[in-house]
């Protein structure tokens, strides 16, 4: 008994002497929540919505290129059957690398800004660690289990919402 009122005393003490403060937050609902980078996604959507049109006339030319082909195969020889598939093969292949460059495009959008918000995020903890004299802040890739009292995803929340962030959506040449 006097050995368990010994460890309490000492944890109780060492806990109240050096206390290290601690803060949490989560670095996804951050940005899910960031005005500026709401912003740029609806920009992107809309740079996105104009691609998928283009890539959408180019699939229905495709499509139409392959149903002509299928519907002359009788009428074609083998040889100019076989220079038509060509042909379709050379466009689908163009048409494939037209929409990967799309998908790489709107990945490199978003991977950029989202750096720069990231960048943002830093920062804004930086302030608050300072302003509140914290220690140690983890983000959710850090810890499993935090308390409310310790999350502070809100003020750098209002923090980042403050600031106007050179976001912007990269248009294809």
């Amino acid at each position: 008994m006097k050995l368990f009122s010994f460890f309490s005393l000492i944890i109780f003490f060492s806990s109240s002497v050096g206390s290290t403060e601690i803060a949490a937050f989560k670095i996804s609902y951050v940005i899910d929540n960031s005005l500026e980078f709401d912003k740029f996604l609806d920009k992107l959507d809309a740079l996105k919505n104009k691609m998928q049109n283009e890539l959408l006339e180019d699939e229905n030319e495709l499509i139409e290129k392959k149903n002509k082909i299928e519907e002359s195969k009788i009428i074609f020889s083998e040889s100019e059957y076989n220079q038509q598939i060509e042909d379709y093969n050379i466009l689908a292949n163009s048409f494939k690398e037209k929409f990967d460059e799309f998908n790489n495009h709107i990945n490199m959008n978003i991977e950029k800004n989202k750096e720069i918000v990231i960048n943002e995020i830093i920062e804004s903890a930086k302030i608050l660690s300072r302003n509140k004299n914290i220690d140690i802040i983890l983000n959710e890739d850090q810890y499993f289990l935090a308390s409310d009292d310790v999350d502070i995803s809100k003020q750098i929340i209002e923090i980042l919402n403050k600031k106007k962030l050179d976001l912007e959506v990269i248009e294809l040449p």
